[in-house]
Protein backbone atom coordinates (compact mmCIF):
# COMPACT_ATOMS: atom_id res chain seq x y z
CA UNK A 1 0.00 0.00 0.00
CA UNK A 2 2.85 2.39 0.87
CA UNK A 3 4.54 1.64 -2.46
CA UNK A 4 1.30 2.27 -4.35
CA UNK A 5 0.73 5.54 -2.50
CA UNK A 6 4.25 6.77 -3.28
CA UNK A 7 4.51 5.64 -6.88
CA UNK A 8 2.00 8.03 -8.40
CA UNK A 9 3.41 11.34 -7.08
CA UNK A 10 6.96 10.22 -7.85
CA UNK A 11 5.94 9.24 -11.40
CA UNK A 12 4.16 12.58 -11.85
CA UNK A 13 7.31 14.42 -10.81
CA UNK A 14 9.53 12.34 -13.09
CA UNK A 15 7.16 12.84 -16.01
CA UNK A 16 7.10 16.61 -15.55
CA UNK A 17 10.86 16.79 -16.15
CA UNK A 18 11.11 14.08 -18.85
CA UNK A 19 8.48 12.96 -21.36
CA UNK A 20 5.49 15.03 -20.17
CA UNK A 21 3.09 12.27 -21.13
CA UNK A 22 0.70 13.45 -18.44
CA UNK A 23 0.16 16.61 -20.50
CA UNK A 24 -0.89 14.54 -23.50
CA UNK A 25 -3.02 12.26 -21.34
CA UNK A 26 -4.83 15.19 -19.72
CA UNK A 27 -5.66 16.58 -23.14
CA UNK A 28 -6.89 13.23 -24.46
CA UNK A 29 -9.02 12.63 -21.37
CA UNK A 30 -10.58 16.08 -21.74
CA UNK A 31 -11.18 15.60 -25.48
CA UNK A 32 -12.85 12.28 -24.73
CA UNK A 33 -15.79 14.26 -23.40
CA UNK A 34 -16.07 16.69 -26.31
CA UNK A 35 -19.01 16.72 -28.69
CA UNK A 36 -18.55 15.49 -32.26
CA UNK A 37 -18.91 19.07 -33.56
CA UNK A 38 -16.16 20.33 -31.28
CA UNK A 39 -13.88 17.46 -32.30
CA UNK A 40 -14.45 18.25 -35.98
CA UNK A 41 -13.69 21.93 -35.39
CA UNK A 42 -10.44 20.95 -33.70
CA UNK A 43 -9.58 18.61 -36.56
CA UNK A 44 -10.19 21.29 -39.19
CA UNK A 45 -7.91 23.71 -37.36
CA UNK A 46 -5.12 21.10 -37.25
CA UNK A 47 -5.74 20.06 -40.88
CA UNK A 48 -5.32 23.69 -42.00
CA UNK A 49 -1.99 23.89 -40.16
CA UNK A 50 -0.51 20.65 -41.49
CA UNK A 51 -1.71 21.28 -45.05
CA UNK A 52 -0.19 24.76 -44.96
CA UNK A 53 3.07 23.17 -43.80
CA UNK A 54 3.07 20.92 -46.88
CA UNK A 55 2.08 23.69 -49.28
CA UNK A 56 -1.70 23.15 -49.56
CA UNK A 57 -4.34 25.80 -48.88
CA UNK A 58 -7.25 24.29 -46.99
CA UNK A 59 -9.98 26.39 -45.41
CA UNK A 60 -12.94 24.03 -45.33
CA UNK A 61 -13.59 20.29 -45.41
CA UNK A 62 -14.48 20.50 -49.10
CA UNK A 63 -10.96 21.81 -49.78
CA UNK A 64 -9.47 18.95 -47.83
CA UNK A 65 -11.49 16.28 -49.63
CA UNK A 66 -10.32 17.66 -52.98
CA UNK A 67 -6.70 16.87 -52.08
CA UNK A 68 -5.34 13.87 -53.98
CA UNK A 69 -5.05 10.51 -52.29
CA UNK A 70 -1.47 9.41 -51.56
CA UNK A 71 0.11 6.02 -50.91
CA UNK A 72 3.43 4.36 -50.06
CA UNK A 73 4.99 5.32 -53.38
CA UNK A 74 4.79 8.98 -52.35
CA UNK A 75 7.03 8.21 -49.36
CA UNK A 76 9.94 7.48 -51.73
CA UNK A 77 10.37 11.23 -52.32
CA UNK A 78 10.80 12.05 -48.63
CA UNK A 79 14.35 12.84 -47.52
CA UNK A 80 15.77 12.29 -44.01
CA UNK A 81 14.97 15.41 -41.98
CA UNK A 82 17.19 17.37 -39.62
CA UNK A 83 16.64 17.36 -35.87
CA UNK A 84 15.26 14.76 -33.52
CA UNK A 85 13.11 12.03 -35.01
CA UNK A 86 12.72 8.26 -35.26
CA UNK A 87 12.19 6.03 -38.26
CA UNK A 88 9.57 3.39 -38.83
CA UNK A 89 9.35 0.83 -41.60
CA UNK A 90 5.87 0.18 -42.90
CA UNK A 91 4.65 -3.32 -42.21
CA UNK A 92 5.23 -4.64 -45.71
CA UNK A 93 1.65 -5.91 -45.78
CA UNK A 94 1.58 -5.03 -49.48
CA UNK A 95 4.98 -6.56 -50.07
CA UNK A 96 6.60 -3.15 -50.50
CA UNK A 97 7.79 -1.61 -47.19
CA UNK A 98 8.75 2.06 -46.96
CA UNK A 99 10.58 4.23 -44.42
CA UNK A 100 8.56 6.80 -42.48
CA UNK A 101 10.08 9.60 -40.40
CA UNK A 102 8.20 10.14 -37.15
CA UNK A 103 8.45 13.11 -34.73
CA UNK A 104 9.53 11.90 -31.31
CA UNK A 105 6.39 13.37 -29.70
CA UNK A 106 4.29 10.87 -31.66
CA UNK A 107 5.43 8.05 -29.39
CA UNK A 108 4.44 9.98 -26.28
CA UNK A 109 1.02 10.67 -27.77
CA UNK A 110 0.69 6.98 -28.63
CA UNK A 111 1.58 5.97 -25.09
CA UNK A 112 -0.86 8.49 -23.62
CA UNK A 113 -3.62 7.16 -25.89
CA UNK A 114 -2.90 3.64 -24.68
CA UNK A 115 -3.30 4.82 -21.11
CA UNK A 116 -6.54 6.59 -21.96
CA UNK A 117 -7.98 3.45 -23.57
CA UNK A 118 -6.96 1.42 -20.52
CA UNK A 119 -8.86 3.87 -18.33
CA UNK A 120 -11.84 3.54 -20.65
CA UNK A 121 -11.58 -0.22 -20.11
CA UNK A 122 -11.74 0.24 -16.35
CA UNK A 123 -8.09 0.14 -15.33
CA UNK A 124 -7.18 2.19 -12.26
CA UNK A 125 -3.69 3.80 -12.18
CA UNK A 126 -2.53 1.46 -9.40
CA UNK A 127 -3.45 -1.69 -11.36
CA UNK A 128 -0.61 -3.26 -13.37
CA UNK A 129 -0.66 -3.65 -17.15
CA UNK A 130 1.61 -6.06 -19.02
CA UNK A 131 2.80 -4.91 -22.45
CA UNK A 132 4.45 -7.28 -24.93
CA UNK A 133 6.76 -5.53 -27.39
CA UNK A 134 9.08 -6.59 -30.20
CA UNK A 135 12.34 -5.40 -28.63
CA UNK A 136 13.64 -4.35 -25.24
CA UNK A 137 12.06 -1.64 -23.08
CA UNK A 138 14.03 1.59 -23.28
CA UNK A 139 12.74 3.15 -20.04
CA UNK A 140 11.87 0.29 -17.71
CA UNK A 141 12.34 2.51 -14.65
CA UNK A 142 9.77 4.97 -16.01
CA UNK A 143 7.29 2.20 -16.74
CA UNK A 144 7.72 0.77 -13.24
CA UNK A 145 6.68 4.03 -11.58
CA UNK A 146 3.39 4.02 -13.50
CA UNK A 147 2.67 0.28 -13.02
CA UNK A 148 3.37 -0.74 -16.62
CA UNK A 149 5.45 -3.87 -17.10
CA UNK A 150 7.07 -4.07 -20.54
CA UNK A 151 8.58 -7.41 -21.59
CA UNK A 152 9.93 -8.58 -24.92
CA UNK A 153 7.26 -10.71 -26.55
CA UNK A 154 9.72 -13.60 -27.02
CA UNK A 155 10.46 -13.95 -23.28
CA UNK A 156 7.54 -16.20 -22.45
CA UNK A 157 8.92 -17.53 -19.15
CA UNK A 158 9.31 -14.00 -17.76
CA UNK A 159 5.80 -13.15 -18.90
CA UNK A 160 4.31 -16.22 -17.21
CA UNK A 161 6.13 -15.48 -13.98
CA UNK A 162 4.86 -11.90 -14.01
CA UNK A 163 1.25 -12.85 -14.76
CA UNK A 164 1.13 -15.47 -12.00
CA UNK A 165 2.74 -13.19 -9.43
CA UNK A 166 1.12 -9.82 -10.23
CA UNK A 167 -2.14 -10.74 -12.01
CA UNK A 168 -2.28 -7.68 -14.30
CA UNK A 169 -5.56 -5.99 -15.09
CA UNK A 170 -4.79 -6.10 -18.81
CA UNK A 171 -2.31 -7.58 -21.31
CA UNK A 172 -1.48 -5.45 -24.33
CA UNK A 173 0.27 -6.70 -27.47
CA UNK A 174 -0.01 -8.67 -30.73
CA UNK A 175 -2.37 -11.63 -30.91
CA UNK A 176 0.06 -14.53 -31.24
CA UNK A 177 2.41 -13.54 -28.34
CA UNK A 178 -0.62 -13.05 -26.11
CA UNK A 179 -1.90 -16.48 -27.09
CA UNK A 180 1.49 -18.08 -26.39
CA UNK A 181 1.61 -16.43 -22.97
CA UNK A 182 -1.90 -17.50 -22.01
CA UNK A 183 -1.36 -21.07 -23.16
CA UNK A 184 1.85 -21.23 -21.12
CA UNK A 185 -0.06 -19.99 -18.04
CA UNK A 186 -2.71 -22.65 -18.64
CA UNK A 187 -0.10 -25.38 -19.06
CA UNK A 188 1.52 -24.28 -15.81
CA UNK A 189 -1.77 -24.97 -14.03
CA UNK A 190 -2.71 -21.34 -13.32
CA UNK A 191 -5.62 -20.89 -15.70
CA UNK A 192 -7.73 -19.37 -12.89
CA UNK A 193 -5.37 -16.38 -12.91
CA UNK A 194 -6.60 -15.45 -16.41
CA UNK A 195 -10.29 -15.14 -15.55
CA UNK A 196 -9.92 -11.51 -14.39
CA UNK A 197 -7.47 -10.43 -17.12
CA UNK A 198 -8.47 -8.56 -20.26
CA UNK A 199 -6.46 -8.31 -23.47
CA UNK A 200 -6.05 -5.42 -25.88
CA UNK A 201 -4.58 -6.48 -29.21
CA UNK A 202 -4.32 -5.29 -32.77
CA UNK A 203 -7.33 -5.66 -35.02
CA UNK A 204 -5.47 -8.09 -37.28
CA UNK A 205 -5.50 -10.76 -34.59
CA UNK A 206 -7.05 -13.91 -36.07
CA UNK A 207 -10.34 -15.14 -34.72
CA UNK A 208 -8.57 -18.45 -34.03
CA UNK A 209 -6.68 -16.82 -31.15
CA UNK A 210 -9.88 -15.46 -29.67
CA UNK A 211 -11.71 -18.77 -30.00
CA UNK A 212 -8.86 -20.51 -28.20
CA UNK A 213 -8.66 -18.04 -25.31
CA UNK A 214 -12.28 -16.96 -24.88
CA UNK A 215 -13.08 -19.59 -22.21
CA UNK A 216 -10.27 -18.27 -20.00
CA UNK A 217 -10.07 -14.45 -20.28
CA UNK A 218 -12.32 -11.67 -18.99
CA UNK A 219 -12.57 -9.75 -22.26
CA UNK A 220 -11.10 -8.88 -25.66
CA UNK A 221 -10.57 -5.37 -27.04
CA UNK A 222 -9.11 -4.35 -30.38
CA UNK A 223 -6.96 -1.35 -31.25
CA UNK A 224 -5.83 -0.35 -34.71
CA UNK A 225 -2.69 1.48 -35.77
CA UNK A 226 -0.06 1.81 -38.47
CA UNK A 227 3.63 2.52 -38.75
CA UNK A 228 2.60 5.71 -40.54
CA UNK A 229 0.07 6.76 -37.86
CA UNK A 230 0.56 4.62 -34.74
CA UNK A 231 -2.86 5.08 -33.13
CA UNK A 232 -5.89 5.16 -35.44
CA UNK A 233 -8.49 3.23 -33.45
CA UNK A 234 -8.75 2.92 -29.66
CA UNK A 235 -11.11 0.66 -27.69
CA UNK A 236 -13.76 1.26 -25.09
CA UNK A 237 -15.54 -1.71 -23.48
CA UNK A 238 -17.96 -1.95 -26.41
CA UNK A 239 -16.30 -0.70 -29.62
CA UNK A 240 -13.13 0.50 -31.33
CA UNK A 241 -13.34 4.28 -31.67
CA UNK A 242 -11.56 6.45 -34.23
CA UNK A 243 -8.93 8.63 -32.55
CA UNK A 244 -9.87 12.12 -33.75
CA UNK A 245 -7.29 14.17 -31.82
CA UNK A 246 -4.21 13.05 -33.79
CA UNK A 247 -5.52 12.69 -37.32
CA UNK A 248 -8.39 12.33 -39.76
CA UNK A 249 -9.72 8.89 -40.73
CA UNK A 250 -11.78 8.38 -43.88
CA UNK A 251 -13.10 5.31 -45.63
CA UNK A 252 -12.81 5.76 -49.41
CA UNK A 253 -14.22 2.98 -51.58
CA UNK A 254 -13.89 0.60 -48.66
CA UNK A 255 -10.25 1.50 -47.93
CA UNK A 256 -9.06 3.22 -44.75
CA UNK A 257 -7.41 6.57 -45.55
CA UNK A 258 -5.59 8.56 -42.84
CA UNK A 259 -4.13 12.02 -42.32
CA UNK A 260 -1.63 12.71 -39.52
CA UNK A 261 -1.77 16.37 -38.57
CA UNK A 262 1.18 16.13 -36.18
CA UNK A 263 3.78 14.72 -38.59
CA UNK A 264 5.78 17.60 -40.10
CA UNK A 265 8.54 15.23 -41.29
CA UNK A 266 6.61 12.85 -43.57
CA UNK A 267 3.46 13.99 -45.43
CA UNK A 268 0.76 11.57 -44.31
CA UNK A 269 -2.06 13.38 -46.11
CA UNK A 270 -5.11 11.43 -47.27
CA UNK A 271 -2.85 8.41 -47.18
CA UNK A 272 -4.17 5.09 -48.48
CA UNK A 273 -3.37 2.44 -45.88
CA UNK A 274 -4.17 -0.57 -48.02
CA UNK A 275 -6.44 -1.81 -45.21
CA UNK A 276 -10.15 -2.34 -45.66
CA UNK A 277 -12.64 -1.21 -43.06
CA UNK A 278 -15.94 0.43 -42.23
CA UNK A 279 -16.82 3.46 -40.11
CA UNK A 280 -20.11 4.73 -38.68
CA UNK A 281 -21.36 7.46 -36.41
CA UNK A 282 -21.11 6.60 -32.76
CA UNK A 283 -24.06 4.86 -31.21
CA UNK A 284 -21.84 3.36 -28.53
CA UNK A 285 -23.23 2.72 -25.01
CA UNK A 286 -20.13 4.46 -23.63
CA UNK A 287 -21.61 7.76 -24.87
CA UNK A 288 -18.44 9.04 -26.55
CA UNK A 289 -18.73 10.96 -29.81
CA UNK A 290 -15.84 9.31 -31.67
CA UNK A 291 -16.97 7.34 -34.76
CA UNK A 292 -16.80 3.55 -34.57
CA UNK A 293 -14.28 1.67 -36.70
CA UNK A 294 -15.19 -1.94 -37.49
CA UNK A 295 -14.69 -4.86 -39.90
CA UNK A 296 -11.03 -3.89 -40.33
CA UNK A 297 -9.16 -6.21 -42.69
CA UNK A 298 -5.52 -5.42 -43.06
CA UNK A 299 -2.57 -7.74 -43.17
CA UNK A 300 -4.17 -10.63 -44.96
CA UNK A 301 -2.35 -13.77 -44.01
CA UNK A 302 -3.71 -17.27 -43.72
CA UNK A 303 -3.97 -18.70 -40.21
CA UNK A 304 -3.24 -22.36 -39.56
CA UNK A 305 -2.79 -24.28 -36.33
CA UNK A 306 -2.19 -27.99 -36.87
CA UNK A 307 -0.02 -30.82 -35.59
CA UNK A 308 2.59 -30.30 -38.32
CA UNK A 309 3.67 -26.86 -36.99
CA UNK A 310 5.20 -25.89 -33.66
CA UNK A 311 3.07 -22.76 -33.42
CA UNK A 312 0.19 -21.29 -35.45
CA UNK A 313 1.11 -19.89 -38.87
CA UNK A 314 0.21 -16.22 -39.27
CA UNK A 315 1.51 -12.72 -39.83
CA UNK A 316 4.54 -13.22 -37.60
CA UNK A 317 6.10 -15.44 -40.27
CA UNK A 318 6.80 -12.50 -42.61
CA UNK A 319 7.29 -9.79 -39.98
CA UNK A 320 11.12 -10.20 -39.78
CA UNK A 321 11.48 -9.70 -43.52
CA UNK A 322 10.41 -6.06 -43.34
CA UNK A 323 12.69 -5.38 -40.37
CA UNK A 324 15.89 -7.28 -41.14
CA UNK A 325 16.25 -7.91 -44.87
CA UNK A 326 15.42 -4.68 -46.69
CA UNK A 327 19.02 -4.35 -47.90
CA UNK A 328 18.57 -7.60 -49.81
CA UNK A 329 14.93 -7.87 -50.92
CA UNK A 330 12.17 -5.45 -51.91
CA UNK A 331 9.09 -7.72 -51.88
CA UNK A 332 8.12 -11.18 -50.73
CA UNK A 333 5.48 -13.85 -50.36
CA UNK A 334 5.41 -17.01 -48.25
CA UNK A 335 3.66 -20.26 -49.10
CA UNK A 336 3.37 -22.89 -46.37
CA UNK A 337 2.80 -26.60 -47.05
CA UNK A 338 2.48 -28.10 -43.55
CA UNK A 339 1.86 -31.66 -44.69
CA UNK A 340 4.94 -31.57 -46.90
CA UNK A 341 7.02 -29.95 -44.15
CA UNK A 342 8.00 -27.06 -46.42
CA UNK A 343 7.88 -23.25 -46.41
CA UNK A 344 8.53 -21.55 -49.76
CA UNK A 345 9.74 -17.96 -49.62
CA UNK A 346 9.40 -16.07 -52.93
CA UNK A 347 11.34 -12.79 -53.06
CA UNK A 348 12.30 -9.95 -55.37
CA UNK A 349 16.03 -9.35 -54.87
CA UNK A 350 17.32 -5.79 -55.04
CA UNK A 351 20.77 -6.49 -56.52
CA UNK A 352 21.78 -9.99 -57.49
CA UNK A 353 20.33 -13.17 -56.08
CA UNK A 354 21.91 -13.23 -52.62
CA UNK A 355 20.39 -16.41 -51.20
CA UNK A 356 23.07 -16.60 -48.50
CA UNK A 357 21.84 -13.37 -46.93
CA UNK A 358 18.51 -15.09 -46.22
CA UNK A 359 20.16 -17.99 -44.42
CA UNK A 360 19.32 -16.65 -40.95
CA UNK A 361 15.66 -16.37 -41.93
CA UNK A 362 15.60 -19.97 -43.15
CA UNK A 363 17.17 -21.13 -39.87
CA UNK A 364 14.66 -19.05 -37.90
CA UNK A 365 11.70 -20.59 -39.73
CA UNK A 366 13.09 -24.07 -39.06
CA UNK A 367 13.46 -23.31 -35.34
CA UNK A 368 10.12 -21.53 -34.86
CA UNK A 369 7.87 -23.53 -37.15
CA UNK A 370 9.63 -26.87 -37.49
CA UNK A 371 9.44 -26.75 -41.30
CA UNK A 372 12.20 -26.52 -43.92
CA UNK A 373 12.39 -23.15 -45.73
CA UNK A 374 13.35 -22.84 -49.41
CA UNK A 375 13.94 -19.50 -51.19
CA UNK A 376 12.92 -18.71 -54.78
CA UNK A 377 13.71 -15.57 -56.78
CA UNK A 378 10.97 -13.73 -58.73
CA UNK A 379 10.82 -10.48 -60.68
CA UNK A 380 7.20 -9.44 -60.13
CA UNK A 381 5.26 -8.84 -56.92
CA UNK A 382 1.97 -7.53 -58.33
CA UNK A 383 -0.01 -10.69 -57.63
CA UNK A 384 1.12 -10.76 -54.01
CA UNK A 385 -0.80 -7.73 -52.82
CA UNK A 386 -2.77 -8.19 -49.59
CA UNK A 387 -2.05 -11.87 -49.02
CA UNK A 388 1.55 -12.47 -48.03
CA UNK A 389 1.18 -15.79 -46.22
CA UNK A 390 -0.70 -18.56 -47.94
CA UNK A 391 -1.19 -21.98 -46.36
CA UNK A 392 -2.07 -24.88 -48.63
CA UNK A 393 -4.30 -27.28 -46.72
CA UNK A 394 -8.03 -27.87 -46.43
CA UNK A 395 -8.09 -26.25 -42.98
CA UNK A 396 -6.88 -22.76 -43.97
CA UNK A 397 -8.52 -19.78 -42.29
CA UNK A 398 -8.13 -16.29 -43.79
CA UNK A 399 -7.24 -13.90 -40.97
Amino acid sequence: MITTALKRPVYDAIDRFTFRQNDFLRFFLEAGGWSYERLRDYQLQKVREICCHWGYEVWAWDDFHRLPLTDKRDLDRVQPPAGRYSTQTTSGSTGEPRTVYIPWQTWHRKDALFHRSWRWLGREPHQPVLRLIAGRPHYAWYDWWRNDKVICRDEVERQVEYVIKHRPYLIHGPGLPIRRLCEAVIQAGYEDVLKDIRVEWCSTSPEGHRARLEPYLAGFHEQYGLAELPTVGSPCPYSTHVVMETGVVEVVDGEIVVTDFNNTLTPILRYRTGDEGKMRESDCPCGRAFPILYDVKGRRCDYYDGPEVRQPVGWWLVSPLGHNYLDTISAWRVEVYPRDGVVRLFVVFKEGEDYEALGPYRDWVQAELGLTCAVFACDNADRWKRNLVRVYTDEVKDS
